[in-house]
């Protein structure tokens, strides 16, 4: 991909997050969050140098912070910080906010581990930073009552 680039050839989003998701799909999170890191970091193409970064090689999308916090979510157990360290990322270096279908594999989640806190936290965060349940979010939550009560309001 370095040569690509200092030859003028831009790799595209949906080529890297292929990539990602076959990452994803073998089960190996740490290379899934590894060819993350090196696909979608800034990178300075005139420079060896990759710390000397001044631009994204290739630009995620919603799609790829899909993938990467899926595969964080299906550990066991889930790795909340880093999930929560990629939301703020993909906001503050990307200028992505969360969407709706991020929170619900987040809520997924909480409901498959019985994390009924974090799911009530979750949910007190969607609504203050006004991001809106909607159906998917009541089948993620559907096993749990107190999740499935606060998704309901909210739909309301």
């Amino acid at each position: 991909l370095t040569t690509l680039g200092r030859n003028g050839v831009k790799p595209d989003t949906v080529a890297a997050t292929a990539l990602l998701d076959a990452c994803s799909r073998s089960g190996e999170v740490e290379l899934t969050k590894s060819v993350f890191d090196r696909l979608f970091r800034p990178y300075d193409y005139e420079s060896d140098d990759a710390e000397a970064s001044t631009s994204s090689l290739i630009a995620p999308d919603e799609v790829t912070f899909t993938i990467l916090l899926r595969t964080l979510m299906k550990t066991e157990p889930p790795q909340w910080s880093a999930a929560s360290a990629l939301l703020i990322k993909m906001e503050h270096e990307y200028g992505m906010p969360p969407s709706t279908n991020l929170f619900n594999i987040l809520l997924y989640t909480c409901a498959r581990v019985n994390d009924t806190d974090r799911g009530l936290a979750l949910l007190d965060k969607m609504q203050d930073i006004g991001v809106p349940a909607d159906e998917g979010s009541l089948a993620a939550v559907s096993k749990r009552k107190a999740l499935r009560a606060q998704v309901k309001r909210m739909l309301r």
